[in-house]
């Protein structure tokens, strides 16, 4: 069985080799009596933008498939998404090889992981197309307060799954969410995923309600979503590294 250490550091720690604020966690697995580190991080490289595409389209295909982007290929959703994330709306996991094993994807009032662009739908699906897709996107995502922090998704690589990652990129999900101010935290689950609905009750989410679509997403893998919600007391604003001017990071 696979065991989570996790190796704290503090911002005080981080602060007094760099002389900047930055908060770090990184979370060591103990398998086959190897013990690997894996870091959460705000930072995504430009050159992983691939594997991040390709780690997020993995973990949602049915979803994309059958309901969000209806790609032609496997290729052209690649594409799509590669062009459509904004990297500073997730947070990260990456394993001592620097691979990318799991991510979480972030929305708040305005923005989100995954914006289409109009122009790239127009010349990817044409006119009609390009509506429909703008449409089904617009009403996947709920209105957001401006204190609301939205877990858009949380996908784990299947080769890391089982591990304690997807909750090491929730609590990181959860601290920025408390240095930024937010006053919740709310998410998604559809119906067939009640594993993960178990493990957000766990963390302290509540449900909210259940939106029914029925035969509409079925082509998607689900016929109603549960809404969830987590409230806390955000860190005081003077204590914040944002009070101060500075960025929130959570690398090493």
């Amino acid at each position: 069985m696979n065991k989570l250490i996790f190796l704290k550091n503090t911002a005080s720690d981080v602060m007094g080799n760099n002389n900047k604020v930055k908060e770090a966690l990184t979370v060591g697995y103990t398998r086959n009596k190897l013990e690997t580190d894996i870091n959460i991080t705000t930072k995504l490289p430009g050159e992983m933008m691939n594997q991040a595409a390709e780690v997020y389209y993995s973990g949602f295909k049915q979803k994309f498939d059958g309901l969000l982007m209806i790609p032609r290929t496997r290729e052209q959703a690649l594409h799509i998404l590669k062009e459509s994330m904004d990297c500073s709306m997730g947070i990260y996991a990456l394993d001592d090889g620097g691979n990318l094993v799991g991510l979480v994807g972030l929305g708040c009032k305005g923005r989100g992981f995954v914006k289409y662009r109009w122009r790239l739908l127009l010349q990817e699906f044409g006119l009609l197309g390009a509506i429909l897709r703008k449409l089904i996107k617009f009403f996947e995502a709920p209105a957001l307060r401006k204190d609301q922090l939205r877990i858009e998704g949380v996908v784990i690589s299947e080769g890391a799954q089982g591990q304690g990652i997807g909750s090491a990129l929730l609590h990181a999900v959860f601290e920025r969410a408390r240095r930024q101010g937010y006053k919740s935290v709310c998410l998604e689950v559809i119906n067939t995923n009640p594993d993960a609905r178990r493990l957000y009750h766990r963390l302290g989410f509540k449900d909210k309600g259940r939106v029914y679509f029925g035969l509409l997403t079925r082509q998607a893998g689900f016929t109603f979503i549960w809404r969830m919600e987590k409230n806390f007391s955000p860190t005081p604003k003077t204590m914040s590294p944002q009070s101060k001017g500075l960025p929130l990071k959570f690398q090493t």
